[in-house]
């Protein structure tokens, strides 16, 4: 119905908005968030139930995607941390210790 439609709708902005912050980066959250104000605005007005069903079903695709990325990118975010400090204390060019 278009009513449980609207609800599912709503429901995965906002589970897509606030996945959107587990991104390491403000940049990131942010393109997330106006990618997803973008799409939500362009499908508000369909009707087609069909293409409403082809809508929801992608939005639940880029939320699991989003949950993916954004674990990854933490992990990519906190090696990189851990190789600076590492480098930072122990990379000097004769291996000398820089404290």
């Amino acid at each position: 119905s278009p009513s449980q439609s609207r609800s599912k709708a709503l429901s995965l902005y906002r589970r897509i908005y606030r996945a959107a912050s587990g991104f390491p980066t403000s940049s990131r959250q942010r393109f997330v968030r106006d990618r997803l104000k973008v799409a939500y605005e362009e499908a508000r007005d369909e009707t087609d139930s069909r293409k409403i069903e082809d809508c929801l079903r992608l939005a639940e695709i880029q939320l699991e995607t989003i949950r993916v990325q954004s674990k990854h990118l933490t992990e990519v975010f906190k090696d990189e941390e851990s190789t600076r400090d590492f480098n930072r204390n122990f990379g000097g060019s004769r291996g000398e210790r820089h404290v």
